[in-house]
């Protein structure tokens, strides 16, 4: 008959076999994410060399006094104000066709392209000049669109309850 086991023996690694494993696993990871951690360096790279990480570092040492100064900033009512706003911009803009808007935008600076050359000739237009330019067709067209707009604008007060 075998002899029965009474210890058991189990082996203890010991502190630098455990380094050893640790550092064998770390090396199979490297290994097996090579292209992610190439892509992580390049970026590294790239912050390094605009400046980037300074900045970052600068910023992480002053955390404390720009979190202070930022939440200073943000509690005065005056930004209060700027948020709303910003997000009522946000949501018209929204609303705007793409296309149009364009369209507009695009008309808008020939007109302040054109309104800039007038300006640099310095004449002054007189009233029957002003009636003559009633005339042209592309005064005309623009002051179709603003009185369009104009009515529109109205339109929308008028549903709002705002008579002014």
């Amino acid at each position: 008959m075998a002899k029965a086991i009474q210890q058991i023996d189990t082996q203890q690694s010991t502190a630098e076999e455990q380094q050893h494993k640790e550092i064998a696993a770390l090396m199979n990871q490297i290994a097996d994410n090579k292209q992610a951690i190439a892509s992580m360096l390049e970026i590294v790279e790239q912050l390094e060399a605009t400046g980037a990480l300074d900045i970052m570092k600068g910023f992480l040492s002053a955390r404390e006094k720009i979190g202070t100064i930022a939440v200073e900033q943000i509690n005065q009512p005056n930004i209060h104000h700027t948020i709303k706003n910003t997000f009522y911009t946000l949501g018209f803009v929204g609303h705007l066709e793409p296309e149009k808007l364009n369209t507009m935008l695009a008309s808008v600076q020939q007109g302040i392209e054109s309104a800039s050359t007038h300006a640099e000739k310095s004449e002054k237009t007189n009233l029957w000049g002003l009636m003559k330019s009633l005339r042209d067709p592309h005064v005309v067209t623009a002051l179709s669109t603003v009185v369009s707009f104009l009515n529109g604008m109205g339109k929308g007060l008028e549903e709002k309850g705002d008579q002014h």
